[in-house]
């Protein structure tokens, strides 16, 4: 098994200082919007530590409008003193209850972590190299009684600096409609289920064939008692022509098969399960014990690899509307820590 922890992997946190806003949320709310007319927003200046790109300092915001209405948001960035920046956040408005206009970007220049293509690489074959990365998804959703319709155009980017370039440079914009379902006020229910559909095609370019793809993930929620929670996804995923880079799934990191490092396994097609057991412990401090199995490949992604692992939460105070969460992972050989924002799924 390997020991040292590289890329995103060890992420020691020194604190988490919070700076109130707005208000407090009830306890027992953490999870639902605020059934008050005032905004729920917390400040979170941030410290870490990777081996692989030292100490990095950073700051995240995060903000709940008040019966669905106005702008709702959750965004960080980490700067480390190599230097490299990471910058992450989802913006969103709501126009009416029904309507909201969702938005996701990010950029990063922190190093690209590269092992291969499929589902077999090894560890020792990793690579690292400087790049530039960002990607933007923007569209105007239609969202009533739990269900939602949400067209949007989906871009990425990809420019490595220096030397030979690894693979083309990218900035690649598909079309894309994801249908989805979330039970409403999931914390007042025994059971909750979130499936979701997305659909995403990008045509030919000059530098890339066309190729479409199609996802389904599936979710549901067990809460037997208050804030203990049995979390379950199924995701399956597959592509028709040949996706570019930033298109291809991926395995490995902070959302699945965590305990393999980001980027681990590459490829056309992707199926994977996770199950989570959430409970409190004390105050805003909660835990989680999980399992992740499945598989990445150009073909039928049947050579499914198994991690396990735990880790903590920490609900932003005074008004809770996010959570730091920190998961070690062990696979079959490699063992990762990720440091991020939000629970798994």
């Amino acid at each position: 098994m390997q020991k040292g922890f590289r890329g995103v992997g060890f992420w020691v946190l020194f604190s988490v200082l919070v700076v109130p806003c707005w208000g407090t949320i009830p306890e027992g709310q953490t999870e639902t919007l605020s059934r008050t007319k005032t905004a729920k927003s917390s400040l979170a200046p941030l410290a870490a530590y990777t081996p692989t790109f030292g100490v990095l300092v950073g700051l995240g915001y995060f903000r709940k409008p008040a019966e669905r209405q106005g702008l709702e948001m959750g965004a960080y960035s980490m700067v480390s003193f190599k230097p490299s920046i990471l910058v992450d956040a989802t913006v969103d408005y709501h126009w009416t209850p029904e309507l909201r206009f969702r938005n996701a970007l990010g950029f990063s220049t922190f190093l690209a972590s590269y092992y291969g293509e499929g589902g077999q690489t090894r560890r020792q074959d990793n690579v690292m190299f400087p790049k530039v990365s960002t990607f933007a998804k923007t569209g105007i959703a239609w969202e009533r009684d739990g269900w939602a319709l949400w067209p949007h155009l989906d871009y990425r980017g990809w420019h490595e600096q220096g030397g030979i370039p690894h693979f083309p440079e990218e900035d690649r914009i598909a079309a894309a409609l994801t249908a989805e379902y979330q039970t409403p006020d999931r914390a007042n229910r025994l059971w909750a289920f979130h499936p979701q559909v997305t659909l995403r095609a990008a045509a030919a370019t000059s530098r890339a064939p066309s190729f479409a793809q199609a996802e389904l993930d599936l979710r549901a929620f067990f809460q037997p008692v208050t804030d203990l929670v049995f979390a379950s996804r199924a995701y399956f995923a597959t592509s028709w022509g040949e996706p570019s880079y930033t298109y291809r799934y991926t395995g490995g990191g902070a959302g699945l098969l965590r305990g393999y490092f980001e980027n681990r396994f590459r490829g056309k097609s992707l199926a994977a399960v996770q199950e989570e057991i959430r409970f409190p412990i004390a105050g805003a401090f909660s835990g989680a014990v999980f399992a992740d199995a499945g598989d990445v490949s150009d073909g039928i992604p049947n050579r499914w690899k198994v991690t396990y692992g735990g880790g903590l939460r920490f609900a932003i105070p005074p008004d809770r509307v996010a959570k730091v969460r920190l998961d070690i992972g062990v696979s079959q050989d490699q063992v990762g820590a990720f440091f991020l924002f939000g629970d798994t799924f």
